[in-house]
């Protein structure tokens, strides 16, 4: 038989266990700041922390989770669940985290609508992958769309990578047409444009369709979810065009060094908002304001991709939508 004194240690034991148990549930708030975390897992949510494909482990389930200060790294970002995240002021937005490939933020993630000048991000790759950048084009009447109120002048010779600078900075139309045309003359009419469809499929983006290289055609068509696979795929494989769009101003010069353009972004966030590094805007009255941004986090530990599509405020959703996902996590 065992002891009083061995029975009354093994309760006190057990009480004690149960004690700390009851405190890690009920008070968790207390203990973070000398064993870790007590994280409480998500169901699953639209606007909180998921795989872009959809998948989520805790989709459907509300459990916490214990987490030691070494395990919490790889959980950063992690969902302060008291800030709200609410909708933007577009007709669907999103934030994607470059680091661990997840959604941040989605609303109307694969709803696709008209991306009027964010086209052009598409027909700069094309034709840096089919136009070398020293190669010198002159402009002729057929490549312009209005001569008269047309930057360039007829005759003039341009760079293909000072056309891509001015088609990127200013969003210039022209610009992309000349390097469309410029590829279709070697080959046939429409060629470009059938490029940018096939790279948009080897890219993986399912529901991309492009009709023309401006964007000015409402039939450009893309969604939250493939705007985000065309960035990831571009600055991987073209991070120029990327350095180009994180320029506030630039200065570019006819080939004969004799025109000089001066380039102001039409992104208003660049250097405004601290955290935006890149970007492209566009408008159309069908698309509404548009505007996809790279930024990182204030302390710099975190790449993001957001995006707008259809508002009536593009920078100011974009503002609301990067400070409101920094609010909303703990870096």
């Amino acid at each position: 038989m065992m002891s009083l004194e061995r029975i009354f240690l093994i309760i006190s034991g057990a009480l004690n266990v149960l004690l700390i148990i009851l405190s890690i549930a009920l008070w968790p708030d207390r203990l973070l700041p000398k064993v870790g975390l007590f994280y409480n897992m998500p169901k699953s949510s639209e606007n909180g922390t998921s795989n872009l494909s959809n998948s989520n482990n805790f989709a459907g389930v509300n459990r916490s989770v214990f987490l030691g200060d070494n395990q919490l790294e790889s959980f950063r970002p992690i969902r302060d669940w008291s800030q709200p995240l609410p909708d933007i002021g577009a007709q669907a937005a999103g934030v994607y985290l470059l680091d661990s490939k997840k959604m941040l933020f989605s609303q109307n993630l694969d709803l696709a609508l008209p991306i009027a000048s964010l086209t052009k991000i598409m027909t700069a790759t094309i034709a840096l992958e089919q136009l070398p950048k020293e190669q010198i084009i002159t402009v002729d009447q057929s490549m312009l769309t209005i001569v008269k109120q047309s930057k360039f002048v007829v005759g003039e010779s341009m760079t293909i990578e000072s056309l891509i600078y001015i088609m990127l900075i200013t969003s210039n139309n022209d610009a992309a047409n000349i390097l469309a045309q410029t590829v279709d003359n070697q080959h046939a009419p429409g060629y470009f444009v059938a490029l940018m469809n096939e790279k948009a499929q080897s890219l993986g983006l399912k529901n991309t369709m492009f009709i023309d290289v401006s964007g000015l055609n409402p039939g450009n068509v893309a969604t939250i979810r493939d705007l985000i696979g065309l960035t990831e795929g571009t600055i991987k494989e073209q991070p120029l065009i990327w350095q180009i769009m994180g320029l506030t101003i630039a200065d570019v010069w006819s080939a004969d060094k004799k025109i000089s353009y001066h380039l102001e972004n039409t992104n208003q966030l660049l250097g405004i908002l601290p955290q935006v590094v890149s970007g492209k805007t566009g408008y159309t009255e069908e698309a509404q304001g548009c505007l996809l941004t790279v930024s990182q986090t204030l302390n710099k530990n975190f790449k993001m991709i957001n995006i707008v599509l259809g508002s009536q405020d593009r920078f100011e959703a974009m503002r609301q939508l990067i400070n409101n996902v920094e609010k909303a996590y703990l870096w």
